[in-house]
């Protein structure tokens, strides 16, 4: 995770910090892809979520938004500080930010690349 968000996180400590949270919501993700989802394979079953995938998925990416978007945050206040010089070769979430600055990058979509 060090070359896309510039950080290491300390997986396995359950409860707290960055590392438990990204954890829990990668996860969470996997725990979804592994469903069978019956409307996947029977579309006229697509207006109903038997087993709640739908509405996980919503919850899971509601979730995953406001982590990468507090992460997006972090990198812009680390600009504005003068805590990443122009020598410095930042990390992924530093090239989209650069990006924005192109007017080419919208928030939501780094956090959609992301």
């Amino acid at each position: 995770m060090i070359s896309v968000f510039g950080k290491r996180y300390d997986f396995g400590h359950e409860g707290f910090g960055d590392g438990f949270k990204l954890e829990e919501l990668v996860s969470e993700g996997y725990e979804l892809l592994e469903i069978f989802n019956w409307s996947d394979h029977f579309p006229v079953l697509g207006w109903f979520d038997f087993q709640g995938v739908r509405k996980r998925c919503k919850k899971l990416a509601s979730k995953v938004n406001v982590f990468v978007r507090r992460i997006i945050e972090e990198h812009r206040m680390k600009r504005v500080n003068g805590k990443l010089g122009d020598e410095c070769v930042g990390d992924f979430v530093d090239v989209l930010l650069d990006l924005e600055m192109e007017n080419s990058l919208s928030d939501s979509d780094m956090v959609v690349v992301l």
